[in-house]
């Protein structure tokens, strides 16, 4: 199989309703995810790690024990099994390395 480039400028533009991801990539069991934030999330929690990276905007994981503020061109990597509730401090585009099978 060829290797495919792909921009996330471009990706970005079709990113319309908030909180629903567009998949750009699969790194064997593993997706890399885009989405727009905007308002609040819901508290939630996963069997395995979440990594969250800002490219446009600013954000605010809120954990149990204390929030996490990210802003453009910062991430996080939230453990498996942390409930945390992802919050948009202003209108972001965020992109989420995740397993496959992410519950």
């Amino acid at each position: 199989m060829k290797p495919k480039k792909f921009s996330l400028t471009k990706i970005s533009k079709y990113l319309k309703k908030p909180w629903t991801p567009i998949t750009i990539a699969r790194v064997d069991d593993y997706i890399l995810n885009i989405a727009k934030f905007e308002n609040n999330y819901h508290w939630h929690r996963h069997d395995k790690d979440e990594l969250f990276i800002v490219l446009k905007g600013k954000i605010k994981i809120k954990t149990r024990k204390g929030n996490i503020i990210l802003n453009k061109n910062e991430g996080v990597t939230i453990p498996k099994n942390v409930e945390h509730c992802p919050v948009a401090i202003k209108s972001s585009i965020v992109l989420m390395f995740e397993d496959s099978k992410l519950k």
